[in-house]
């Protein structure tokens, strides 16, 4: 269903455009295959529902993940031991596979009042990056 009433539309509505970016909240891992179809792909989503590690596999070096960690891991108490092994799945599999990704908190519905959990999150984010 989803070829043929979403990415069927997509086909015709993307030709005209440059590189394109595909994805929402979604898991989409298991449907590279149709995306593929989509004129000037560049960019896939890879939501915190989808198995980073089959994306990462499937994607490669053909595509960019625009991977979405988890925002939950902001709402209340920084729980920073699986926050680094969330963010050490994604870049290990990303590295394994060879992918470009980029990595973006989405969706924050509460930082749980405290302001410091989105900073210590991008500290840690980049931490890691940064050794990656």
């Amino acid at each position: 269903m989803h070829e043929e009433f979403d990415i069927a539309y997509m086909k015709k509505i993307m030709e005209p455009f440059g590189l394109v970016y595909y994805g929402c909240c979604e898991p989409l891992d298991k449907k590279i295959d149709i995306l593929e179809q989509i004129p000037h792909l560049r960019k896939i989503s890879i939501t915190p529902w989808a198995d980073i590690d089959n994306a990462a596999e499937v994607i490669g070096n053909r595509y960019v993940i625009a991977n979405k960690p988890n925002p939950s891991s902001v709402s209340g108490h920084l729980d920073e031991d699986a926050l680094r092994k969330e963010i050490g799945r994604i870049l290990s599999a990303c590295k394994r596979n060879g992918c470009s990704f980029d990595m973006v908190l989405k969706d924050i519905s509460s930082a749980g009042y405290d302001v410091q959990n989105l900073i210590r999150w991008e500290q840690i984010v980049m931490e890691m990056v940064q050794s990656y």
